[in-house]
C-alpha cells in the first residue's frame, strides 16, 4: 500500500452515480410531493366541510398504505436486479425481459388483488389505523382510497420499471420514469386541478386534487410502456465484433457464432507479450495454413455459454470469486475443445494450451521480443507515447501472467513449457516463417 492508494479515484464513482440519480430524485421528490400536498390540503380543506385536520390525517394514512405496497414490489424488482443485469453483461435479451416480465407479472398480481379489495371494501384498509365513527373522516378517507389510489397498480409499474432501467445500465430512462410522474406531472396537476375546479365548485376542490395522482399515473404510465417498448425493440449490440463471424451489422454476435468446420490436424496455440503484434502473427499463420483463427471469438463464446459479461471474462478481478471461476473454466475448457473438435486452427491467448484435452495434436508457441521493438509496435498500433507504452506493456503482461497462472497454476512466461518460442523482434513475416515451417515440419513428421 502506498499513499496514493488512500487518495479517491472520482473516475471510479461515475457510473453507480449516474444509475445511482433515478433513486435519488424518487426520494428527493417524496420530499417535494409532502411538501406540496400538505399546503394544497390545508389551503383547500379550510374551504371545505372537512376542515384541514381530517385531509391531512387521511393523507397521512393513504401515504402508510402506499409505502407498505410500493416496498413489497420494490423488494421484488430489487431481487430480480442482479439477475437482469447478469444477463444484459450477457447479451441475452430474451433472459432479460423474461426476468422483466416475471417481476411486472408479480407486481400485477398483488398490486391487482389490493386494487380489487380497495375499491371494493376501503374501510377494511383505513380501519387498520383505527376506527372512527366521525361521519366526515370516513366520507373523505373513502374517496382518498378509492380515487387516490385508483392506479396505484400503474404507480407500482412505473417503480418496477425505473428499477429495471437501473440494472440495464439505463439511467436516463430510470430518470425519466422517476421525474414525469413525481415532479413533471403530479405537482403542477396537485395545483392546478383543486385551483380550477375550486373556481366553479367552491369547497369541492379538497376532492379534485385527488384525481392528480390518477393522472399522473396514465400519463407516466403510457410515457413507460413506450420507453420499455424501445427498449426491448433496439437490439443489444455485442460488444466484439469480427467481420469475418458476424453474420450482419445487427447481429448478435455471442449467439450467432460458432467455430468452423476445418481439415484435420494440429490445434496451434499463442501465447504472447504485449506489444509483439502476435495476434497478427496467429491470423497471418492461419492464412498461410488455410485454417481458421480465434482470438476474441472465444471470449463471445464463453459468455454465451457461462452467462458471464465479456468484460468479466477478460479481467483478472473474476477469479476472486470460486463460483464465476469454475464457471468460467468450464465454460471456456467446453469452448476451446469444441473448437478442436472441429478440426485445426490457431487460437491466440485464454492460456488455451491448457484446456486442450487432446495433447498429442496441439502445438503450444510462446511469442516474445525485446523491449524497445514492443515499445515502438504499441506505439504505432495504438498511438501511445513512449512512457504510456511501457507502462501499458508491463501492465498487461502482467495481467496475463496473473491470468494464465490462476488458469494453470503455471508461469505464463516459463519458454520450457512451450513447444517453440518465437522472437518476433524481427518481423511479423519472419515469425510467420518460421512457425510455418515449424508446424509444417512437426505435420510432416508426423506423418512418417
Amino acid at each position: 500500500l502506498k499513499l496514493k492508494s488512500f487518495l479517491p479515484d472520482f473516475k471510479m464513482f461515475k457510473t453507480p452515480a449516474i444509475l445511482g440519480i433515478s433513486s435519488f430524485i424518487t426520494q428527493i421528490s417524496i420530499v417535494v410531493i409532502s411538501i406540496v400536498c400538505n399546503t394544497v390540503l390545508v389551503k383547500y380543506g379550510n374551504m371545505s366541510i372537512y376542515g384541514a385536520d381530517i385531509p391531512i390525517s387521511v393523507i397521512s394514512i393513504e401515504t402508510k398504505v402506499f409505502t407498505l405496497l410500493i416496498n413489497i414490489v420494490v423488494g421484488i424488482a430489487l431481487g430480480g436486479q442482479p439477475i437482469i443485469s447478469y444477463n444484459v453483461g450477457a447479451n441475452k435479451p430474451e433472459r432479460v425481459k423474461k426476468m422483466y416480465m416475471l417481476i411486472i407479472l408479480a407486481e400485477l398480481v398483488i398490486i391487482g388483488i389490493f386494487t380489487i379489495l380497495n375499491e371494493a371494501y376501503p374501510d377494511m384498509f383505513i380501519a387498520i389505523f383505527g376506527s372512527t365513527d366521525e361521519v366526515l373522516y370516513m366520507e373523505y378517507a373513502r374517496y382518498v382510497f378509492r380515487i387516490f389510489l385508483s392506479l396505484v397498480i400503474v404507480t407500482c409499474f412505473i417503480k418496477v420499471t425505473s428499477i429495471f432501467f437501473q440494472a440495464a445500465g439505463k439511467p436516463v430512462q430510470a430518470m425519466i420514469c422517476s421525474l414525469t410522474r413525481d415532479i413533471v406531472v403530479f405537482v403542477p396537476a396537485v395545483i392546478i386541478i383543486p385551483l380550477a375546479y375550486e373556481a366553479s365548485h367552491a369547497g369541492k376542490g379538497i376532492l379534485a386534487l385527488l384525481f392528480a395522482a390518477p393522472l399522473a399515473d396514465l400519463v407516466c404510465g403510457i410515457v413507460t410502456v413506450v420507453l420499455v417498448i424501445l427498449y426491448f425493440k433496439t437490439k443489444q449490440q455485442p460488444r466484439i465484433q469480427d467481420q469475418d463471424y458476424l453474420e450482419s451489422e445487427n447481429s448478435d454476435f455471442s449467439e450467432k457464432f460458432e467455430p468452423q468446420e476445418s481439415t484435420p490436424g494440429f490445434v496451434i496455440t499463442i501465447a504472447r507479450e504485449h506489444g509483439t503484434r502476435g495476434k497478427q502473427i496467429g491470423e497471418e499463420l492461419a492464412k498461410r495454413l488455410g485454417i481458421p483463427c480465434y482470438n476474441k471469438e472465444i471470449i463471445a463464446l464463453v459468455a454465451k455459454n457461462s452467462g458471464l459479461t465479456e468484460e468479466n471474462i477478460t479481467s483478472s478481478n473474476l477469479y476472486l470469486s470460486k463460483d464465476i471461476f469454475e464457471e468460467t473454466y468450464n465454460a471456456q475448457k467446453e469452448v476451446i475443445n469444441k473448437i478442436v473438435q472441429k478440426g485445426s486452427s490457431v487460437i491466440v491467448g485464454r492460456a488455451a494450451s491448457h484446456f486442450v484435452e487432446d495433447k498429442s495434436n496441439l502445438i503450444s508457441v510462446f511469442i516474445y521480443a525485446d523491449m524497445e521493438t514492443k515499445i515502438k509496435n504499441v506505439m504505432e498500433m495504438y498511438g501511445d507515447t513512449r512512457e504510456s507504452a511501457i507502462k501499458n506493456i508491463k501492465q498487461s503482461d502482467a495481467s496475463r501472467a496473473k491470468y494464465f497462472n490462476t488458469i494453470t497454476s503455471k508461469s505464463w512466461d516459463k519458454m520450457q513449457d512451450y513447444d517453440i518460442c518465437i522472437n518476433a523482434s524481427y518481423g511479423v513475416a519472419e515469425a510467420v516463417d518460421a512457425l510455418y515451417a515449424f508446424v509444417t515440419m512437426r505435420t510432416q513428421s508426423i506423418e512418417k
